[in-house]
């Protein structure tokens, strides 16, 4: 990559990356399309699955090597009856562990559901 970008490695419990956080306006100049995302690859189920989370707020507080951060989220992939696209708000919480962030606990609400018959019943696990 040729072009300077603004990024965080966040690393997972394991001392490994396991995300990296790009201002939106950044990723959307390198991919073009917001629809255009990694795989998350924790979905093995349906490889085509992708997830996008916006970040509209964070707050640290240093002290105590915490943060916390809420935004949108979007959620795409392919049911048997075709593509679903899924998306509402997030809260995550972070804490700093050596000078890395990792993510502590996350929530994700939908509110809104399109383009499959997944989007008139609720999930249960079975």
């Amino acid at each position: 990559m040729n072009a300077r970008v603004d990024f965080q490695t966040i690393l997972g419990a394991d001392g490994k990356p396991a995300f990296v956080v790009v201002p939106y306006a950044q990723f959307l100049k390198r991919y073009g399309q917001a629809n255009a995302l990694v795989p998350d690859e924790v979905v093995k189920l349906r490889p085509d699955t992708k997830y996008v989370r916006i970040p509209d707020w964070i707050e640290v507080f240093a002290a105590w090597g915490v943060a916390a951060e809420r935004g949108d989220w979007v959620g795409t992939w392919t049911e048997p009856d075709g593509p679903l696209v899924i998306g509402g708000s997030y809260q995550a919480r972070w804490r700093q562990v050596s000078g890395a962030w990792l993510m502590a606990a996350e929530l994700f609400v939908p509110a809104y559901c399109s383009g499959g018959a997944c989007c008139t019943r609720h999930p249960r696990a079975t």
